[in-house]
């Protein structure tokens, strides 16, 4: 190591052990780790045992403290593909959460899957606007808790997302949803009014600003509240850093009192750091992002790599397969080559269900959760790139809604479809859809491959749940994906995405 970085780390080991006064609070924070347990390589930040680093130091310098999550634990790496949230529970229990709510992710397996987790995760879980009386989950969550530092009470109130649109209808069966913003509210009015707490923090996994109208988000319920004094958000995967003003973090709620919203981004990369005064809870606290990268990766705990150890076997074993070769490398950003790839790929799946003629495809970038890097594709990347339970469906749905299905995908400014499409969109509406080159019919009705979580309404795309379904795959999108680029590789081609534009906008 040169000794200028010798100098840095140094100088951040000093600067994270810097105590603050014996009567602050220090809240330690995440969201969206969504499983980022080993960095995929040593530039890229995050990681368990990194983490541990820095709050090891901050809990070692503090006697106020506390560690907790705003949702999305898990999907997106190959632990929770090989082994369903046992590591980022299990790892989360080793860095000490006490507190967390709960994620859309969360419930990807299904409600079975996450009361299994959540037996295994020792941090005490709240939802107040989730409702899981009559489902595996209850008993195991609660509205809010309450922690007491010197003679101040601190409630914690937890809210998750509007299901609709965002997780699966057979994942959450029994569930009840009220809305978050109103509960979150009530809940903290409730508490102060009582004299129950002095402080109140909300964990939100509903997202920094809205996707769509009438849904809550951060920044509205911090305008709208009374008695909410900090929200810890996640969902958007925001990145609030007060340092460069990237985003706004303080609000003025309706009584003229300042909210703080904090965020970390994603996948572990920054952990959040709240100050609070507790003799003056009147004061705005102080708020930073610590980056979690390699500089700290000389001071790791070995027995975090010991513990992982039988489970990373596994994941290499996934990652050392390789079943075929990129051209070039193909960011999963935005409307891109990747995504025209994928959006063809369900095409020519979906022509495998139904002896129809299918006019096009749908897929969503979301779903894409990994870029493709140029040479050798593993196994394991393609679990990565394609991470959830997706079958091809093929339906039949009419004209108009379909141009309302185009209308939510011009809202978040494109999303991923075939080759026989060219959408134009002005002002987040649809201006034109050319469909085989001729314009779209309104009146008549189309044959469509997409994805199971599209045609049960998964990204807001309830246009498609009016469909009819006509057929779908046995094995799922990435299992299909699989077999595909192994026949490419057998006929020596390799991934080469049709890059051509197919979503405009004026």
């Amino acid at each position: 190591m040169k000794i200028k970085n010798i100098i840095i780390a140094g100088l951040s080991a000093i600067f994270l052990c810097q105590p603050t006064t014996a009567d602050d609070l220090v809240i330690m924070h995440t969201n969206d780790v969504h499983g980022n347990i080993v960095p995929e390589k040593t530039k890229y930040a995050g990681g368990l045992a990194r983490r541990k680093v820095v709050i090891d130091s901050i809990r070692n310098t503090e006697e106020h403290s506390l560690l907790v999550d705003a949702g999305d634990d898990v999907q997106g790496f190959l632990y929770f593909t090989a082994f369903g949230g046992e590591v980022e529970y299990g790892g989360m229990n080793k860095l000490g959460y006490d507190i967390v709510t709960i994620g859309n992710h969360e419930f990807d397996n299904g409600l079975e899957a996450l009361a299994k987790n959540y037996k295994i995760l020792k941090a005490e879980k709240i939802c107040a606007n989730y409702n899981f009386d009559k489902t595996p989950l209850k008993g195991m969550t609660k509205e809010y808790v309450i922690k007491k530092f010197d003679d101040k009470k601190i409630a914690f109130i937890g809210i998750g997302c509007q299901p609709e649109g965002m997780i699966l209808p057979g994942n959450r069966i029994g569930m009840e949803y009220k809305d978050a913003a109103f509960v979150a509210d009530s809940i903290a009015t409730m508490l102060k009014s009582k004299g129950k707490a002095d402080y109140v923090i909300v964990l939100s996994h509903i997202g920094y600003k809205t996707s769509r109208p009438n849904l809550p988000c951060d920044s509205i319920l911090a305008l709208n509240s009374k008695d909410i004094n900090i929200i810890i958000g996640g969902h958007s995967h925001t990145r609030i850093d007060s340092k460069s003003n990237n985003h706004q973090s303080l609000f003025k709620n309706k009584v003229g009192k300042t909210v703080l919203v904090a965020q970390t981004g994603s996948n572990g990369e920054y952990l959040g750091k709240i100050t609070i005064d507790l003799d003056a809870l009147d004061e705005t606290p102080k708020s930073e992002l610590i980056k979690i990268d390699a500089r700290y990766d000389d001071r790791t705990d070995p027995r975090i790599a010991e513990w992982l150890k039988p489970y990373d076997k596994g994941v290499e074993e996934m990652k050392q397969i390789i079943i075929g070769k990129s051209a070039a490398e193909y960011p999963n950003r935005g409307t891109n080559p990747l995504s025209n790839w994928v959006a063809d790929k369900i095409y020519e799946i979906g022509e495998t269900v139904t002896d129809k003629h299918i006019d096009f495809a749908i897929g969503n970038k979301g779903g894409i959760r990994k870029p493709l890097p140029k040479g050798d594709i593993s196994l394991g990347l393609i679990h990565t790139m394609l991470p959830f339970e997706n079958y091809v469906n093929v339906i039949e749905l009419d004209g108009k809604s379909i141009i309302d299905a185009f209308d939510i995908m011009a809202s978040r400014d494109g999303d991923a479809v075939s080759k026989h499409i060219k959408a134009t969109f002005k002002n987040k509406k649809t201006t034109e859809i050319l469909i085989n080159g001729k314009p779209i019919n309104p009146n008549r009705t189309y044959i469509i491959a997409t994805i199971s979580y599209l045609y049960e309404g998964g990204d807001n795309m309830e246009p498609l749940t009016r469909a009819k379904l006509l057929g779908k795959t046995e094995v799922s999108l990435k299992y299909s994906m699989i077999d595909i680029i192994k026949e490419m590789t057998k006929n020596n081609q390799q991934i080469n995405p049709d890059p051509t534009p197919r979503m405009f906008f004026e």
